[in-house]
């Protein structure tokens, strides 16, 4: 069982798997495309067996798939995830809804400060041009899906062996919602460094975690 089905978070893009995938030679590769610079693709899983990776919203978008077309999944990983970003009355840890609202109000007048911001507090330093060809439909939807998802029932539910990687500098999904989001006895491991974006400063200890894992399922 050597394919990957990955799905990126808000305001990235396929390519944000780069960095990962240069560590994990030989694996065969599905990359989810969520639209937000670009036509979407491979939003359902592939059909032969496979581990699902998600990385932020991409996770939650895996759980939705795990209630439906979930059933060649072995195996799911998600990298700075949650089961539930916003705060609600049962969930005090999530981030204050006022903070998505802002920022689907500004989405409309200057997408692209909002976005070069939101890649500041992820801690990914890049240089790297926001690509001119934003689809405003898709990146808005992105955050009206984190302001109001719940994944925390599907997590119950998927029966999956599951692994969680995070940082303990995230400053997108800090600590303290991780935890709430997954509770022991899951299997989280933590590196200190990485902001929300493990998989592209730290891709080799991400790859070292996921081949850890797998080999306790084997």
């Amino acid at each position: 069982m050597k394919v990957l089905w990955l799905v990126h978070g808000w305001g990235f893009s396929p390519g944000f798997w780069r960095p990962l995938m240069a560590q994990l030679p030989g694996w065969r590769v599905v990359r989810a495309d969520l639209g937000y610079y670009g036509p979407t693709s491979h939003l359902q899983p592939p059909e032969e067996p496979h581990i699902a990776m998600g990385h932020s919203l991409g996770f939650l978008h895996i759980l939705r798939q795990l209630g439906g077309a979930g059933a060649s999944c072995r195996g799911v990983v998600g990298i700075n995830a949650f089961a539930r970003f916003s705060r609600c009355e049962n969930f005090p840890q999530g981030i204050h809804p006022r903070i998505l609202e802002r920022m689907m109000r500004q989405m409309s007048q200057q997408p692209g400060e909002v976005l070069q911001e939101f890649r500041h507090r992820s801690g990914w330093e890049s240089g790297v041009e926001i690509p001119t060809s934003l689809q405003m439909e898709s990146l808005l939807a992105g955050l009206r899906f984190l302001l109001e998802e719940d994944g925390r029932s599907l997590l119950k539910k998927i029966d999956h062996p599951l692994l969680i990687l995070a940082s303990q500098d995230d400053q997108i999904v800090p600590p303290s919602l991780t935890h709430a989001s997954f509770p022991a006895p899951m299997d989280l491991r933590w590196h200190k460094e990485g902001g929300h974006v493990l998989p592209l400063l730290h891709p080799q200890w991400c790859s070292e975690q996921l081949l850890d894992w797998l080999q306790h399922l084997i």
